[in-house]
Order: C-alpha cells, then sequence, then structure tokens
C-alpha cells in the first residue's frame, strides 16, 4: 500500500525504476536472488546520478513471530550487501525505512510522543521493527550513505492487504461490502493515529529530499481517534450500521489502549491539509467496492 503510493508521489519530481519482474516474497531464497538482481539492474540504470531507495517492503504484524522477523531482517541485510556491491562509488545515496510508530512506541507512558521518547516495544513485532531499524543505521554508516528512518502511524486507504489481520478501517469497509460481521479485539475507547496513505507517501516524499546522513521522524496526522468514533464514522460513510462483534484474543494485551503522536522533527513537512477521516473511509470503500467488481 505505502509502496504504491509513495511510487506515485516521487514520480512527480523524480526519475522512477521499476524492477522487470515481482519479488516472490513467500519464498525467500527467490525473494533474496530477485532483489540482489534488482540491485544490478537499479544501479546500472542509476550510473552517476545520486540515488535513492525506499523500503517499504514490511510484512510483519503485531503478532508476527520471531522467524517472521527474522526473514525480513535477512532480505534488509541482502539488499545492503548488493548495494555495497553494486552502487556508483562517491556518488550520495539514501535509504529510507518505513517503521512503525505504533510498534517502537507501544509501552511508552508519555502522553505524547515524539521523537525524544524512549521507545518501549511491547510484541515481537516492535522489537523486530526496533532491530531492523539498527540493521538500516548500521549498513548505512558502513556504506557512508544517509539514513531516514520514517515511524508511521497506522496507515490506511486503498490497497491495504486485507489477508493480514489488521488495518481496522479498512476491515470495516470490506465487512460492510462482504455483510460479513468484523470482530474487534480492543475496546471501544482504543485510540490511534490513523494517517490516510497518501497523505503518508507525500510526507515521505518530502522527507526523503532533506540531505541528512541519519534522521529519524514520526509521521502521523494531527490527532488520534478512537475506535468507536471510527465506528461511528463508519456509520455515516456507509450509511447503515457496520457489522461488528466485541472479544478478546492473545494479541489484546499487545496493544495500548492510547496511542497520541507529535513529531518534533522536521515540522514543515507537518504542515499540510490532511484527509479526514470519512473522505479517507470514503475512498477505502471506493477503492474496494472497485476492486471486487472486477
Amino acid at each position: 500500500m505505502l509502496g504504491h503510493s509513495l511510487e506515485r508521489e516521487l514520480a512527480k519530481t523524480h526519475a522512477i525504476w521499476v524492477p522487470k519482474a515481482k519479488t516472490q516474497w513467500l519464498n525467500q531464497k527467490s525473494a533474496i536472488e530477485s532483489l540482489r538482481q534488482d540491485c544490478v539492474e537499479f544501479f546500472e540504470k542509476v550510473g552517476q546520478r545520486e540515488w535513492s531507495i525506499a523500503w517499504c517492503a514490511g510484512r510483519s504484524i503485531v503478532g508476527s513471530t520471531e522467524s517472521e522477523i527474522a526473514r525480513e531482517a535477512e532480505l534488509i541485510n541482502a539488499v545492503f550487501e548488493a548495494i555495497g556491491d553494486f552502487r556508483p562509488r562517491d556518488i550520495h545515496g539514501k535509504m529510507f525505512f518505513a517503521s512503525s510508530a505504533g510498534g517502537i512506541y507501544a509501552g511508552t507512558s508519555n502522553l505524547v510522543i515524539n521523537e525524544d521518547s524512549t521507545p518501549s516495544p511491547i510484541s515481537t513485532y516492535g522489537l523486530g521493527k526496533l532491530a531492523h531499524e539498527e540493521i538500516f543505521k548500521k549498513h548505512s554508516r558502513q556504506l557512508k550513505i544517509g539514513c531516514l528512518i520514517g515511524r508511521i502511524t497506522n496507515l490506511y486507504g486503498p490497497g491495504q492487504n486485507l489477508t493480514k489481520s489488521q488495518g481496522l478501517i479498512s476491515q470495516l469497509c470490506k465487512s460492510n461490502l462482504t455483510k460479513r460481521p468484523l470482530n474487534i479485539f480492543v475496546p471501544l475507547q482504543t485510540a490511534r493515529n490513523y494517517l490516510y496513505v497518501d497523505d503518508a507517501a507525500a510526507m515521505i516524499a518530502e522527507f526523503m529530499d532533506q540531505d541528512d546522513d541519519m534522521c529519524i521522524k514520526i509521521f502521523a496526522a494531527p490527532q488520534s481517534v478512537t475506535v468507536a468514533t471510527i465506528i461511528r464514522t463508519s456509520y455515516e460513510v456507509f450509511k447503515r450500521r457496520p457489522l461488528i462483534s466485541l472479544g478478546v484474543n492473545e494479541r489484546t494485551s499487545l496493544q495500548p489502549l492510547k496511542l497520541h503522536f507529535k513529531s518534533n522533527v522536521r515540522t514543515e513537512i507537518d504542515q499540510r491539509r490532511f484527509k479526514s477521516l470519512s473522505s479517507g473511509m470514503a475512498k477505502t470503500l471506493e477503492s474496494l467496492a472497485g476492486s471486487s467488481n472486477r
């Protein structure tokens, strides 16, 4: 989802390289070979120009296992190894990593979380994201390339992978279209910062134009909203009551009740008009309806 949106945004002002074949992410050996070949072809195309790569390929979610996190780390390491082998020497390059604000700061007690807050992951997922950030930092220092890390709040919008058990807004839209009840396993007062994917992409594109050697920034909408607010908004958008059931499962304890974010890094990037929750939900519903009619 984020990768496609960021590609569209960057294409407005930058040349975009597109690989010849899709990476087979579920086959680890094939994925590593594919990513290495992609780096070869990418740097052949780059020549002696400055370059940047955005890693938005994370497949892990809250509840992912240590082995799933480790497989993702192996892929990241493989990309950096290929960059070290094939990048043009003495040409400036930078890497962007899409990390998770919720995963990194899930156990943080601050009323409002910013980049000065101490990371406090409470799940394997959050620990994994923090470990992946360290991989980016380490390799970027060794290769002397820029390292930009975006700790992103809850993304939603067209293109979300609905096979993964995440994305409350997208799952609500899917439930409305399929007429199947959605199980919600957190309290209605649970508050999160929901960021529409195109808003996130526009912010990240601006962030990637920075010349920092190393920079970490939180990407968040101006305010958090509760699950109850999302359900009420869905009623307004769908024009009917959403089909939901409430319960608990093994991942409920890994979800903190409230997370509020406000970045204090590169704050000029945050000065923009964000898509409203109702408008973003309507766009998500429209996209899903279009996909189901194909």
